[in-house]
């Protein structure tokens, strides 16, 4: 299960690549079929073709947008499966895969609709305040700039909030979008407290374990190229079958070859070495994160229906035991788990 949850991720950047292959190859087409103005040196399209290439650009960022909401799904659904199933989880990848992209597929549509909207406005409002290069010295328009501009991006970040909390309420009831929005506000606004300190703990878990992955491919990318400029290495494997002396020679002389290698090694590439770590640890850290939220909402309802049906939980047994901070069996729960 854990190598079919890290195979989602390549999944997911396989088809934004050819999403992003599909808008360069027609877009540049579509660019391509204006009038070109030899004097100025710029093509001129007609009404329809604006409105073709708005329509290109729009399509290609909802499904870029849906096929991250489509892996929100799924993850969530393995999380709600696994809460809710006493015992072990029979193929739990391939339900959801299944059931989030056969049964759920118009809330996907729809969450991410929701999310492309919001962007197009950003890009528009952002695109017109950049042409005002006349106000660019006002600084009451600067302000307000400012502050436009914080006020989208944290709508940005509370929609996906939403959408994130409805998807795990689709994986856990199966209703609609917005009847599960719904629920999931109601549900987090009665645990606020708990919604405020697990996000606290998840986000600096997860900035330190990405710093942390990063760190060290960074590390191993600066060791190769210092070595890869040493040419010492059998030396030294030499040395050490004559005699101790001539090993440590070898060992002291292999330290200066790497010395002198490192005022070489390349700052750029160890940079983008750490920009790739990171983009590619928030991939695989991203499961966890939504997994956190998942079992969170199904332990958050599982306590609320066992306090008002005055029934014992039905959700995983020793797993609320966990989150209160009691001693719990750790090796039953992997033993149950999938």
């Amino acid at each position: 299960v854990i190598i079919m949850l890290a195979l989602i991720p390549r999944v997911k950047f396989a088809l934004k690549l050819l999403i992003v292959a599909y808008f360069i190859f027609i877009g540049g087409f579509l660019v391509s079929s204006g009038t070109f103005d030899c004097l100025e040196g710029t093509f001129k399209w007609s009404s329809w073709l604006k409105g073709f290439l708005a329509i290109h650009f729009f399509i290609c960022l909802w499904s870029l947008f849906y096929t991250e909401a489509w892996e929100e799904l799924i993850y969530a659904s393995v999380g709600a499966r696994w809460f809710f199933k006493k015992g072990k989880v029979d193929r739990p990848i391939l339900k959801s895969l299944k059931t989030a992209s056969t049964y759920h597929t118009g809330s996907v549509a729809f969450g991410s609709f929701l999310i492309t909207v919001l962007t197009i406005i950003r890009i528009i409002i952002n695109y017109y305040l950049k042409k005002a290069r006349r106000f660019r010295d006002n600084k009451a328009l600067k302000f307000l700039t400012c502050c436009l501009n914080c006020c989208l991006k944290y709508f940005d970040r509370l929609l996906r909030f939403i959408n994130k909390s409805a998807y795990i309420q689709i994986a856990m009831h199966g209703k609609s979008f917005c009847t599960s929005a719904k629920n999931a506000a109601m549900l987090l606004l009665r645990n606020v407290l708990r919604v405020v300190a697990l996000n606290v703990v998840t986000e600096v878990f997860m900035f330190l374990g990405k710093v942390y992955v990063a760190l060290t491919a960074m590390a191993i990318a600066a060791g190769i190229s210092l070595l890869s400029g040493c040419d010492c290495a059998s030396n030294i494997a030499d040395s050490f079958t004559s005699n101790t002396t001539s090993a440590i020679n070898a060992t002291s002389t292999c330290f200066t070859c790497v010395a002198g290698s490192y005022q070489n090694t390349s700052l750029l590439l160890l940079i983008f070495t750490f920009i790739l770590g990171y983009y590619i640890a928030g991939n695989f850290f991203d499961i966890y994160d939504i997994q956190t939220d998942t079992l969170f909402q199904c332990y958050c309802e599982d306590s609320e229906g066992a306090k008002m049906d005055a029934d014992e939980h039905k959700g995983r047994e020793g797993f609320g035991k966990l989150i209160e901070g009691e001693k719990v069996n750790i090796e039953k729960l992997h033993r149950d788990g999938f």
